[in-house]
């Protein structure tokens, strides 16, 4: 069974434009970490996306900008490769995308909090198919499935994925993608992430003991 995170919850305070700021921050960030980086995708980032970036409660402009410096100084091939030597490889990876490498004690990917994860998605009738053969608990899918269910208004699921299936280890990711980014783009991308999963937890007022 998975395991329960204990939490009290009181007031939740979100309302239509936080809901939907933060699945369109969710649905970037997932693309972010998830799919293979192109020429075109940078672009579309650099154009629109780092200069629309939503704001729930903390501030990201002083990120945005370092972001979108380092898009025009470094070449698609060096981002790409910043891409592939954080999350893909060849070999070791410097910031595994995978949950349970965090906490299974062997590090072994497939372990038994991916299997927790995909248990609530099937309970919940979330669909998390991929062309991609991935363990499910990558850091993408899971922020895509939180960008689902904020789309869908869904406060009570959201704060149970949180609080069971990212925030066990979601620090020790971000800490590897600090420390090992060439780029400050996806300094950056980490950066982002951390602000949305503080703010969301102070707008869903999750409070783990």
């Amino acid at each position: 069974m998975p395991k329960t995170t204990q939490l009290i919850t009181t007031e939740i305070v979100m309302n239509q434009a936080t809901f939907e700021n933060s699945a369109a921050i969710c649905n970037v960030l997932s693309c972010m970490l998830f799919n293979t980086p192109t020429e075109a995708f940078y672009q579309h980032v650099n154009d629109e996306i780092i200069t629309n970036w939503p704001t729930l409660i903390s501030p990201t402009d002083d990120i945005c900008i370092k972001m979108k410096k380092a898009l025009c100084k470094h070449s698609f091939i060096e981002l790409s490769n910043d891409y592939k030597q954080l999350f893909v490889g060849p070999g070791v990876k410097s910031a595994y995308p995978w949950g349970s490498v965090y906490t299974d004690k062997d590090q072994l990917v497939n372990g038994q909090s991916c299997i927790e994860f995909e248990q609530f998605c099937q309970h919940n009738n979330i669909d998390i198919n991929t062309a991609f053969k991935q363990p499910r608990d990558h850091i993408g899918l899971i922020i895509a499935v939180l960008g689902k269910l904020m789309t869908e208004k869904k406060p009570k699921l959201s704060i149970i994925l949180l609080t069971e299936h990212l925030l066990p280890w979601v620090d020790q990711f971000l800490t590897c993608v600090k420390v090992n980014a060439i780029t400050e783009f996806y300094r950056g991308v980490g950066d982002l992430l951390k602000i949305l999963i503080f703010d969301l937890q102070i707008l869903l007022d999750i409070k783990v003991k």
